[in-house]
């Protein structure tokens, strides 16, 4: 049976002491299992980082140590997901210069999400799901449902506490319409199309990351069902997801980031005295 991807929809030192400290580790939302279900646990934000923060953040990049160019590289790309913009104007001028592969690699990996970010902003649950079904007591038919095979981590499903085998009987005020009935059976329809795949889909990709949405979710099956209410606030979409599932789509966001990255070279070559050139 084929699996549908949904995607809808981000190191431990410190850099330097007293403000502002910026720390090298994205948290861990720790494992779903110990969470408390139906509580989504929140990750403290980061505040928006000043430009002498960011010049000593992004000296790690330079360091003789890989261990703290690497954590150095992941909080760059957690700051490039929440402060894109603050990321964009500090990074461009950097990239451009670079002449070290590694650091001109790094510095265009943390740059990436910060660019493409105005082109998409449509909410990001992160599981890999397929049609499910239920069965109601006192219920004439089985009722379809999100069956949840995955649950990607570090994603906005993981955080909520959605684990494989939930089926996702309710989103918001959104039902799953009943399933038909042909000479007196019932229909079950399967594959990556299905009308209750398709209609969960276009609704959590028509909000905004950032949106909370209310999933009903049971977890179990038979006498040993339990109905769990979760409140989860959507994500992005990231760029390894991208690649198994909408190639054009990345293929789009990557040609966007090479003209921009154009430009930034363009406008840089008319503003940066010439090598050699006397200096006021």
């Amino acid at each position: 049976m084929k699996k549908a991807f949904l995607l809808f929809v981000s190191a431990g030192i410190t850099v330097a002491q007293g403000p502002p400290a910026i720390p090298l580790a994205e948290p861990e939302p720790g494992d779903p299992a110990d969470q408390v279900e139906g509580v989504t646990p929140e990750i403290e934000p980061l505040p928006k980082p000043t430009a002498a923060a960011l010049r000593e953040l992004l000296s790690g990049l330079s360091s003789d140590s890989f261990d703290i160019r690497e954590r150095t590289h992941v909080a760059l790309e957690r700051y490039s997901k929440e402060h894109p913009q603050a990321l964009r104007e500090a990074l461009a001028l950097d990239y451009v210069q670079a002449v070290d592969p590694e650091l001109k690699h790094r510095l265009g990996e943390a740059m990436y999400e910060a660019v493409v970010d105005s082109m998409d902003h449509s909410g990001f649950l992160g599981i890999i799901m397929r049609q499910g079904f239920v069965d109601e007591p006192g219920a004439e038919r089985s009722l379809p449902c999100i069956l949840v095979d995955d649950v990607l981590p570090h994603s906005a499903a993981s955080r909520a506490g959605l684990r494989p085998g939930d089926h996702i009987l309710q989103v918001d005020d959104l039902k799953f319409d009943p399933l038909p009935l042909r000479n007196g059976q019932q229909v079950r329809l399967f594959g990556a199309t299905t009308p209750t795949l398709t209609k969960f889909k276009e609704y959590i990709s028509g909000r905004k990351r950032g949106t909370p949405v209310d999933l009903k979710v049971q977890r179990g099956i038979a006498e040993g069902a339990r109905i769990l209410n979760l409140n989860v606030r959507l994500g992005r979409r990231t760029r390894d997801i991208m690649e198994l599932s909408e190639p054009i789509e990345l293929e789009k966001q990557e040609r966007y980031f090479d003209q921009w990255i154009r430009r930034q070279a363009m406008e840089a070559s008319t503003t940066l005295p010439e090598q050699g050139a006397a200096q006021p």
